[in-house]
């Protein structure tokens, strides 16, 4: 429990990018490249045009807010869709 919570904490931090048009991009790349249509060139394709937003992931911006933490869920949800594409 104490190394998730450390996880999550080490996720809190000011970037210079936001996590929802890092999601749409790299939605659009798996539409585009991996969709129900694909062929090996597109495949490979996308397997390189990954690797741009999983290095801007890492300079997400998360801020609590009064809301709470919905950058965070945001960041949580474009990692776990880098690590599936």
């Amino acid at each position: 429990m104490a190394a998730a919570n450390e996880r999550l904490a080490s996720l809190v931090k000011r970037g210079d990018e936001f996590a929802q048009p890092l999601q749409r991009d790299l939605r659009d790349l798996m539409w585009e490249r991996c969709g129900v249509v694909r062929h090996e060139d597109g495949l490979k394709q996308a397997l390189l045009g990954i690797e741009a937003p999983a290095e801007r992931a890492r300079q997400v911006d998360v801020s609590p807010t009064d809301e709470g933490y919905e950058d965070l869920a945001h960041l949580l949800d474009l990692q776990a869709s880098l690590f599936v594409a």
